[in-house]
């Protein structure tokens, strides 16, 4: 009887255990929403391995009723982490888009130390049919000079995720 119950305690901290694991591994998903738009990051999990690649994937998806003509930077969505991407092609890009379309961006980070990493995402300045938009999240960013003002807050960005490398 004591060898079956302990066999039953080693089991069942062994299925804790494993819970655990696969809770770390979980994909992690954030997004964030303007008026017209929603910026959302997805990568398949916050804990990574020494060595790993961190695969990162981020959509901008219009959800205004008439169809737009899009001006942002080449590439909308700015993806970033310890230095690495996050810049742009300093031309203006006009994408034609209409209700439900998906702007994807998919990047991949080596993280070769151990230690916290920050995913910085968001997007470039955004105008619609030659207005900026009214942008969210922006308000983490670092502000501009004065003078820029209204094209910083036509950005959407969301709050740093945080990335473990063991």
């Amino acid at each position: 009887m004591k060898k079956s119950y302990l066999r039953l305690v080693v089991l069942l901290f062994f299925l804790a255990g494993c819970m655990q694991q696969d809770k770390l591994s979980e994909p992690i998903v954030e997004s964030i929403e303007s008026d017209l738009f929603r910026l959302k990051v997805e990568i398949p999990s916050a804990s990574l391995e020494k060595g790993d690649t961190l695969k990162v994937s981020g959509t901008l998806t219009y959800f205004g009723d008439e169809p737009i003509e899009l001006v942002h930077a080449n590439p909308p969505i700015l993806l970033s982490v310890a230095g690495q991407g996050g810049g742009t092609e300093d031309i203006a890009i006009t994408t034609e888009m209409a209700h439900g379309n998906v702007i994807t961006i998919d990047a991949s980070f080596m993280l070769a130390d151990l230690g916290t990493y920050s995913l910085e995402t968001e997007t470039t300045t955004l105008r619609v049919n030659g207005e900026y938009i009214e942008g969210a999240g922006y308000e983490n960013l670092k502000a501009p000079e004065p003078r820029f003002q209204e094209s910083f807050e036509s950005k959407l960005s969301l709050k740093p995720i945080e990335i473990t490398v063991k």
